[in-house]
Protein backbone atom coordinates (compact mmCIF):
# COMPACT_ATOMS: atom_id res chain seq x y z
CA UNK A 1 0.00 0.00 0.00
CA UNK A 2 2.76 2.44 0.94
CA UNK A 3 4.70 1.47 -2.20
CA UNK A 4 1.74 2.46 -4.40
CA UNK A 5 1.35 5.80 -2.62
CA UNK A 6 5.06 6.61 -3.00
CA UNK A 7 5.06 5.65 -6.68
CA UNK A 8 1.95 7.75 -7.27
CA UNK A 9 3.47 10.79 -5.55
CA UNK A 10 6.75 10.32 -7.44
CA UNK A 11 4.88 10.08 -10.75
CA UNK A 12 2.89 13.23 -9.97
CA UNK A 13 6.04 15.12 -8.96
CA UNK A 14 7.81 14.13 -12.17
CA UNK A 15 4.77 15.02 -14.31
CA UNK A 16 4.29 18.42 -12.65
CA UNK A 17 8.01 19.20 -12.81
CA UNK A 18 8.38 18.29 -16.48
CA UNK A 19 5.12 20.03 -17.37
CA UNK A 20 6.25 23.22 -15.66
CA UNK A 21 9.62 23.05 -17.39
CA UNK A 22 8.00 22.57 -20.80
CA UNK A 23 5.79 25.64 -20.24
CA UNK A 24 8.80 27.71 -19.15
CA UNK A 25 10.79 26.56 -22.18
CA UNK A 26 7.95 27.28 -24.62
CA UNK A 27 7.46 30.80 -23.25
CA UNK A 28 11.15 31.73 -23.16
CA UNK A 29 12.65 29.86 -26.11
CA UNK A 30 11.20 31.80 -29.04
CA UNK A 31 10.67 35.44 -29.86
CA UNK A 32 8.02 34.71 -32.46
CA UNK A 33 7.60 33.83 -36.11
CA UNK A 34 9.66 36.11 -38.34
CA UNK A 35 11.29 37.94 -35.44
CA UNK A 36 14.73 39.49 -35.78
CA UNK A 37 16.66 39.87 -32.55
CA UNK A 38 19.64 42.21 -32.17
CA UNK A 39 20.90 42.42 -28.60
CA UNK A 40 17.92 43.08 -26.37
CA UNK A 41 15.77 44.46 -29.19
CA UNK A 42 13.25 42.34 -31.09
CA UNK A 43 11.63 43.47 -34.35
CA UNK A 44 8.95 41.99 -36.57
CA UNK A 45 9.64 43.50 -40.01
CA UNK A 46 6.73 41.78 -41.79
CA UNK A 47 4.02 43.10 -39.46
CA UNK A 48 1.54 45.23 -41.41
CA UNK A 49 2.68 44.04 -44.84
CA UNK A 50 1.08 41.66 -47.31
CA UNK A 51 3.84 39.12 -46.56
CA UNK A 52 2.79 38.76 -42.91
CA UNK A 53 1.83 35.24 -41.81
CA UNK A 54 -1.91 35.30 -40.93
CA UNK A 55 -1.53 32.25 -38.65
CA UNK A 56 1.07 33.83 -36.35
CA UNK A 57 -1.29 36.46 -34.94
Amino acid sequence: MLKNAILTLLSLAIAIGLGGYSVWYALNAQDGVGAIRIGQWTAFPEVGTLDADPYSK
